[in-house]
């Protein structure tokens, strides 16, 4: 099965890509620009195609792929939201359009837990969402929303990232609100392995409905809690965590509830708990 993954780059992206180069599918990874040398998987199952160099209607008609991955985000952190909405609704539709019309058989769309009002990213990925629903006739449409996902080497601009470096680096405080508001943090390597269970079971999945699946641990930690086990973890006795320094945001979620029955019928679990995440994240942080 030949397969089309978007994103490949980004950290989601590169760790899909690398998982399933060692199963028998044949990947495509599709970028704005050439990735990285250390964003590129070793393998020859992947090829990488610069959006550039090709006319993306002729290219899916073309090249018989089964589905298209959807894994390119901007999570819109400088506030230019004209590039937020090129990345998470202009660029997915033009790749949905041309599915369609190369007749893809299925689109893996990756959402996000937020509510829509909290801000520019949750507002885009929200609205294309719109748009599966206006063309679950036309094609498959699978739609993951992930609970916050975290590992070694994720983008300083998450929160998690940014929290374990910070403790990394005994910096003398990490200014934060106060950390009553609730989160499920699920460990990257078995977000990877969701996305292998929904493949491995795509024909349970047809056309003429949207199906929406959600996917975390099933385990709400608060920020306060989590702060304080990364910064035990990392044996940080220096850094002061001044909670309630700063105010929560505007259209705060408190506490985010996940629902597995559909991910968790297909025969897929978790395995790896928050202190071990948090370990593994640590360790692949001490080593870069």
């Amino acid at each position: 099965m030949k397969l089309l993954v978007t994103g490949p780059t980004g950290f989601l992206g590169y760790h899909l890509c690398k998982s399933l180069v060692k199963t028998d599918l044949e990947i495509v990874a599709i970028s704005r620009n050439p990735p990285p040398l250390e964003r590129q998987v070793n393998s020859k199952k992947i090829s990488y195609i610069s959006l550039s160099e090709i006319n993306i209607d002729r290219f899916l008609k073309s090249s018989n792929f089964k589905g298209v991955i959807h894994c390119a985000t901007n999570y819109g952190r400088d506030d230019k939201t004209l590039d937020t909405l090129q990345t998470n609704l202009t660029f997915p539709l033009s790749i949905l359009l041309s599915s369609i019309k190369a007749n893809v058989s299925f689109f893996i769309n990756t959402d996000t837990i937020l509510d829509k009002r909290v801000n520019s990213y949750s507002l885009s990925k929200n609205q294309f969402l719109d748009w599966l629903y206006y063309f679950q006739n036309k094609i498959c449409c699978l739609n993951l929303s992930l609970e916050h996902f975290y590992g070694p080497g994720d983008s300083d601009g998450k929160f998690t990232s940014f929290i374990i470096r910070e403790l990394i680096n005994n910096v003398e405080t990490i200014r934060l609100t106060q950390g009553k508001q609730k989160r499920d943090f699920i460990y990257i390597a078995d977000v990877v392995s969701a996305f292998e269970c929904i493949i491995k079971n795509i024909n349970n999945f047809k056309k003429g409905s949207i199906h929406e699946l959600q996917i975390g641990s099933g385990e709400n930690t608060s920020i306060y809690d989590f702060v304080n086990l990364a910064k035990e973890i990392t044996l940080n006795y220096n850094t002061m965590l001044d909670f309630g320094a700063i105010p929560y945001r505007e259209n705060e979620v408190m506490e985010s509830e996940v629902d597995l029955k559909l991910i968790s019928s297909l025969g897929w679990k978790p395995k790896v708990s928050l202190k071990k995440g948090l370990e593994l994240t640590i360790a692949g942080e001490l080593k870069s």
